[in-house]
């Protein structure tokens, strides 16, 4: 697997300097498993750092299948 660059914060926590954010929206019925096969390239691909600042929004479940399915 790659290796993905850190950043240190100032409180000496250490996050992949590159992230991921967005794709289809898991609110449309259509796009829950283009979500859920988005996530799961990225992860696969190396992302660590996933915004899941819209979980609240229906991100949740497609989200949650991804990562499960890489365990």
């Amino acid at each position: 697997m790659p290796s993905i660059p850190l950043v240190q914060l100032n409180n000496s926590t250490e996050i992949p300097i590159i992230g991921i954010r967005g794709g289809p929206s898991a609110m449309i019925v259509e796009a829950y498993d283009a979500t859920k096969d988005w996530v799961l390239m990225a992860i696969q691909a190396g992302y660590r750092h996933i915004d899941t600042a819209l979980i609240g929004l229906g991100w949740c479940p497609p989200f949650g299948e991804a990562v499960g399915r890489t365990q």
